[in-house]
């Protein structure tokens, strides 16, 4: 019996314009190509711009059967030395876009922050968790797997974060 392939695949730091992997359909409308969301081919998504320049791919995917809701993705990634200035009003859009729908949002932050395991907390892991607890997002990381394996001189750690609203 063989695996199901994953319907959702989320890049960071992609470094082309347009990855693809058969089976699925490529959405990255990030123009500085460090973001991508891959949709199985099954399945009916559509694409939403936000005219910010914080690197992003934002897509609902549209449910089949009526009375279904559609569920809606923030892919983000901003690199260490990325401030996060435009994370507020980029998650306003967003959640305003999804409306009651449920809200994926996740990437690859570089936000280090005393509620996601890391000693120290520079601005941009303020500015994350301030974002998400004004937009009532809830973190849904399991802290005890770290999503960077850390090195002999350095520690795991967990800079690939995943927040959501209205999921059940």
């Amino acid at each position: 019996m063989q695996a199901k392939p994953p319907e959702i695949l989320v890049l960071q730091e992609t470094d082309t314009p347009q990855p693809t992997l058969r089976g699925y359909k490529t959405y990255s409308s990030d123009l500085i190509h460090r973001t991508a969301v891959l949709v199985n081919k099954d399945l009916t998504a559509q694409e939403h711009l936000i005219a910010l320049s914080i690197a992003h791919t934002f897509i609902e995917i549209i449910p089949v059967k009526p009375g279904q809701r559609s569920l809606f993705m923030l892919n983000v990634h901003s690199p260490p030395n990325q401030l996060l200035t435009e994370i507020n009003p980029l998650l306003a859009v967003a959640i305003k876009k999804a409306g009651p729908n449920p809200l994926v949002f996740l990437g690859d932050f570089n936000a280090p922050h005393h509620s996601w395991g890391y000693p120290q907390v520079p601005k941009m892991g303020t500015a994350l968790l301030q974002a998400t607890q004004h937009f009532q997002l809830v973190l849904w990381n399991d802290l005890t797997y770290p999503t960077r394996l850390g090195t002999s001189v350095s520690r795991d750690t967990i800079p690939d974060l995943t927040f959501v609203r209205h999921v059940n």
